[in-house]
């Protein structure tokens, strides 16, 4: 079974996630509230992997709508940092992805949650 780890903000992803509690999509996700997604940091998301998680999510705030204005883009700067490091190491980029989540976007969450790397 995959695993995966979404550090979801708490001002949206993590809203979106609350109607699946108790969903077997969730069996294999692990979700840390983080109050922004631009707090998740690049060594993290590398420790994630190293660690055994296969994919590593970071769900923030839909563009132009993050509670601490551009944390948002910061953490997709960080996923593509990520991104390239594991390319350029020969490696599945794709085991890191961001997505943009509002409050309400359940089935958005749903769908990437439900995606392969």
């Amino acid at each position: 079974m995959t695993k995966i780890k979404a550090y979801c903000c708490e001002n949206s992803a993590l809203k979106a996630a609350g109607p699946l509690a108790g969903s077997p999509l969730l069996e294999s996700v692990e979700l840390v509230a983080v109050p922004c997604a631009g707090s998740v940091e690049v060594a993290q998301m590398l420790k994630d992997l190293e660690a055994g998680v296969d994919r590593v999510l970071v769900l923030g705030c839909p563009i132009d709508n993050c509670k601490y204005l551009k944390g948002n883009c910061r953490a997709l700067k960080r996923v593509e940092a990520v991104r390239k490091t594991l390319k350029s190491a020969g490696l599945d980029e794709n085991a890191v992805a961001m997505a943009f989540v509002s409050s309400v976007d359940t089935h958005k969450l749903k769908d990437i949650l439900k995606r392969k790397p």
